[in-house]
């Protein structure tokens, strides 16, 4: 390789943003080991333009849910939660000891017992996290 080409690639290395954390940094925020497990929740709601027909009650059921989770993330049982900006999917990467752990806060969700959201949990492993 010559010189120029060895610093185009320098240069090039220089431009690239930093290296994202790996586990460590969710083992340290949340106080666990990687051996705790990590689980993907999904959530759908009942019909595809649910936005554009949310009822009142729903519109409820959605600030209670906001809220629940708010107080999960707080207790360092919820890593993060969004949705798709159309509302056709949300989801939340949860820890626990336990599937059935898991089970249990998201059958607390006001949104789930209230029938706005279906629930569907999958075994997870968040492998990068931004710094």
């Amino acid at each position: 390789m010559k010189t120029n080409d060895l610093k185009n690639v320098e240069n090039f290395l220089r431009l690239l943003p930093p290296r994202p954390r790996i586990m460590p940094n969710f083992a340290q925020r949340f106080k666990t080991t990687d051996q705790m497990p990590q689980y993907l929740v999904l959530l759908r709601p009942p019909r595809g333009n649910f936005l554009e027909t949310i009822t009142e009650r729903e519109q409820q059921l959605a600030a209670e849910h906001f809220y629940y989770y708010r107080e999960l993330l707080a207790q360092k049982k919820l890593f993060l939660a969004g949705r798709c900006e159309d509302a056709s999917l949300g989801i939340g990467i949860m820890v626990a000891e336990n599937e059935k752990q898991v089970r249990s806060f998201v059958d607390a969700d006001p949104a789930v017992m209230g029938g706005m959201f279906e629930a569907e949990i999958k075994e997870f492993r968040v492998a990068l996290v931004e710094q």
